[in-house]
């Protein structure tokens, strides 16, 4: 429901994950799980966690073998996640009491704390580490805002297959991820409200009947608000701005949904990004495919039709240019666009 605490999980123990759905869920926190580093940054594409419990030893990618640097590779990525630099990361392992180093070498990664597996053994009740985690994250948060410039206005700009913030010179996306389809409906069905005039706020129920939100609704539409103010927030709070509740889609007083004044809407020009590329280059058919999702080259490759050896030296070159950012090496290499293309 909206407001609820969402848990990201990291574990590719299935016993593990079925005790943990169980003691999350008596905290009456939604808990997602992914079983591998890959997939933990897919779901991060999509969903702004409140707090991480991360298995340090972990796959790479379905089918691999867990390995502890998989874990700390994905660790120093979450913190340089727009939005994550704050919430709480508790690691969760089987040997952390008997290697203070390795406790010391995650903490300098940014973890919170860890905690030692089994839990009904450990020393601190783990409901009670991640309560306090998110009780001292919250203090920081909102210590952090009141340091935060206020937003004062900015567009929303429609792509093809995502829709992104302008504002001051920054551009961020904040819709076309892979599970936010309903958004994406209700931010087109509120656009051309918008282009046609139409200015009047719509009920949750008048959007839910217009963008079939499925037999959930207006609480379906409810909860896709609440995922994208939270995304809209930790996006702007990455660059410096402070997110009113009303900022960007307004619902003052609960009377229906509408644009802000602060917001403008138009179409993108695809052709525009990114501007380094030229417009019917292999380059930037990469970073497309950067942009609708696709992480690593085999990913990458398979949505251009390529196969990878014929798409890595347009890659390395990307990198070399500074329009791509890569990390980790190989064929696990994770590859994005940095924040603000």
């Amino acid at each position: 429901m909206p407001g609820s605490i969402i848990a990201l999980v990291v574990e590719d123990n299935k016993t593990i994950v079925a005790e943990l759905r169980d003691r999350l869920g008596s905290m009456r926190h939604k808990v997602v799980v992914a079983s591998n580093q890959l997939e933990a940054d897919n779901l991060m594409d999509d969903t702004l966690f409140d707090y991480v419990l991360l298995d340090i030893n972990i796959p790479s990618n379905p089918g691999g073998r867990p390995r502890e640097q998989n874990g700390r590779n994905l660790l120093a990525s979450i913190r340089k996640r727009p939005g994550y630099s704050g919430i709480p990361i508790i690691i969760t392992t089987a040997y952390g009491s008997d290697s203070p180093d390795l406790a010391v070498s995650l903490m300098k990664l940014g973890a919170t704390d860890f905690i030692n597996k089994p839990f009904d053994n450990s020393k601190v009740n783990l409901e009670s580490k991640i309560q306090d985690a998110l009780i001292a994250s919250l203090k920081i948060r909102e210590s952090s805002l009141q340091h935060l410039k206020p937003f004062t206005g900015g567009e929303l700009v429609f792509f093809p297959e995502w829709v992104e913030l302008h504002f001051d010179r920054f551009k961020v996306r904040v819709s076309g991820y892979r599970k936010d389809a309903l958004m994406r409906s209700i931010l087109e069905f509120l656009r051309k409200k918008y282009e046609s005039g139409d200015l009047r706020s719509m009920s949750g129920k008048v959007i839910a009947e217009n963008v079939n939100a499925g037999f959930r609704g207006d609480a379906a539409v409810r909860e896709a608000f609440y995922t994208f103010r939270s995304l809209c927030s930790s996006q702007l709070a990455a660059h410096g701005y402070r997110c009113e509740r009303h900022d960007i889609i307004a619902n003052e007083n609960h009377n229906g949904y509408h644009f802000s004044p602060k917001i403008r809407v138009r179409e993108g020009d695809l052709a525009a990004l990114p501007p380094e590329v030229g417009p019917n280059s292999k380059e930037r058919a990469i970073c497309l495919a950067l942009v609708r999702g696709q992480k690593t080259r085999r990913q990458i490759a398979n949505r251009m039709g390529f196969s990878v050896e014929e798409i890595k030296d347009a890659l390395r070159k990307l990198v070399e240019a500074g329009i791509v950012r890569r990390e980790g090496s190989g064929s696990s290499a994770i590859y994005s666009l940095p924040s603000g293309r």
